[in-house]
């Protein structure tokens, strides 16, 4: 496989929503679209549930994600 083929491959997983100029990935596994967010704000998103939810642990943060 090319590298061109490999990057088209990957490009076609990724939508971008022009309104509010967000981009998405789908997963592949249910059909659904992630929200893909900048690496120096996942921290902050990550706290700001965790903190929101009232300190349940990690594992009740991420199935809120």
């Amino acid at each position: 496989m090319s590298e061109q083929t490999s990057l088209i491959e990957a490009v076609l997983h990724y939508w971008l929503d022009k309104g509010n100029r967000k981009l998405y990935k789908k997963n592949t596994r249910n059909n659904s679209l992630q929200l893909v967010v900048a690496k120096e704000d996942r921290i902050k998103i990550l706290k700001a549930c965790h903190d929101d939810i009232g300190h349940r642990g990690r594992y009740t943060t991420e199935e809120l994600l």
